[in-house]
């Protein structure tokens, strides 16, 4: 009987394998016995210019419970009670959830995370711990606005012509009333004074009221809080009159809580941050809620093609 040649048998011997033939002869009937071994190489593992796809959680903890920020996991952006969420986590359409394709080691994502992945296998799930020097940096303290939560505005208030237009985006008419763009309460136009160019007009909340403030209804997360008129005086202040409101929010709120106001003259999200009601304040903050941050992620790896 003729032994098969395996090395030249292509279906029997793939390229991708190194193989030990032991053979074992034995006399019995005339009937020769091959038993082979086969031994996989080393799996492949992520390296600088390779191609890889990765499914990944991204989770940050600046509330004492770890939310989820970002994903590319449709399921887990679906499942709050797993995943909690971050304030500014934002729902996409389900076809955007998908893998994350990226060259390693090219500078295509954070630092962190593309250091992170080199080494990895595929089908591995790896945590990854991406601190800000790693991620997106530090904040800056510029962009970091305090305020007090009881706050005194007047209750009239005189001003140009062009102040008022572009606060309220129309022209003064003494009898018109405007909605304030800050405070959402009605604005009543008492006199208008071409010849001086003045413009008298009343803030009007209600007392008792709550009213939402700093809301974005484009946006795809939760926005705003409210505020509660505590008192209208209409003789103090020189004649002014004082509107005193609180803003209604707790120290748990801390982070919680997104919002829009104007800073350096344009329309920018904040975060809540710092929150304390003992002493009566908090802050906007205007970074992206990631900077200054240690974020955690965890990644799946779907595919390597080397590079």
């Amino acid at each position: 009987m003729k032994l098969k040649d395996l090395s030249k048998d292509e279906s029997a011997l793939s390229t991708k394998f190194w193989v030990v033939v032991v053979v074992l002869i034995m006399v019995a009937a005339g009937t020769f016995v091959v038993v082979g071994y086969i031994s996989p190489d080393p799996p492949q593992k992520a390296a600088m210019g390779d191609q890889v796809s990765v499914d990944y959680i991204g989770y940050v903890n600046v509330t004492g419970t770890p939310q989820v920020f970002d994903t590319s996991i449709w399921s887990v952006a679906l499942d709050n009670d797993t995943y909690p969420k971050a304030a500014w986590f934002t729902m996409r359409a389900q076809s955007a959830y998908k893998p994350l394709n990226f060259t390693a080691g090219n500078g295509q994502v954070v630092v962190g995370f593309d250091q992170g992945v080199l080494g990895m296998e595929e089908d591995e799930t790896k945590t990854i711990i991406i601190t800000p020097d790693q991620g997106y940096g530090q904040m800056d303290t510029t962009k970091l606005i305090s305020f007090d939560l009881s706050v005194d505005v007047p209750l009239f208030v005189q001003s140009t012509q062009a102040v008022f237009k572009a606060k309220f985006g129309v022209n003064a008419v003494t009898g018109l009333t405007v909605r304030d763009p800050n405070y959402k309460w009605d604005v009543s136009v008492l006199n208008v004074d071409a010849l001086a160019d003045t413009v008298l007009y009343k803030n009007m909340p209600s007392p008792g009221e709550k009213y939402l403030v700093y809301n974005n209804p484009s946006s795809t997360f939760a926005t705003g809080w409210f505020i509660k008129i505590d008192s209208v005086n209409t003789t103090n202040d020189n004649g002014n009159g004082t509107i005193t409101f609180t803003h209604q929010v707790e120290d748990v709120d801390s982070w919680d809580m997104c919002g829009y106001d104007t800073f350096a003259s344009q329309t920018s999200m904040f975060v809540l941050i710092d929150v304390d009601t003992a002493n009566g304040t908090a802050v906007k903050n205007f970074n992206g809620p990631l900077l200054g941050n240690t974020m955690t992620f965890e990644v799946t790896m779907l595919d390597i093609t080397s590079g």
